[in-house]
C-alpha cells in the first residue's frame, strides 16, 4: 500500500468517525429532548387529573429522573 492509499483511508476514517459522533449527538438531544417531553406530561397529568401542586409534582418528577438514572446503570426493574 503506498502513501496516497494510506492517506485515503485515514481521510475516509476520519470523516467516518466525524459522522459517527454527529450522528451520536443528534441522538443524545433527541433522547434528551423526549424525556423532557415525558416529564412535563406526566407534570401536566397529575395537575389534571389528581389537582397536584408544584411540591407534590416535583417529588415524582425527581423519583422518575431516579429511577431512570437507576435503570440506565444496568439494574433491571425486578432489583
Amino acid at each position: 500500500m503506498n502513501r496516497q492509499q494510506r492517506r485515503l483511508i485515514a481521510r475516509q476514517r476520519d470523516f467516518e468517525n466525524r459522522y459517527w459522533k454527529e450522528i451520536m449527538d443528534r441522538q443524545n438531544r433527541v433522547d434528551d429532548r423526549k424525556l423532557e417531553i415525558d416529564m412535563v406530561c406526566l407534570a401536566l397529568a397529575l395537575h389534571e387529573l389528581y389537582g397536584w401542586q408544584w411540591h407534590g409534582i416535583q417529588r415524582v418528577l425527581q423519583e422518575f429522573n431516579r429511577q431512570i438514572l437507576r435503570l440506565g446503570e444496568g439494574v433491571t426493574y425486578r432489583n
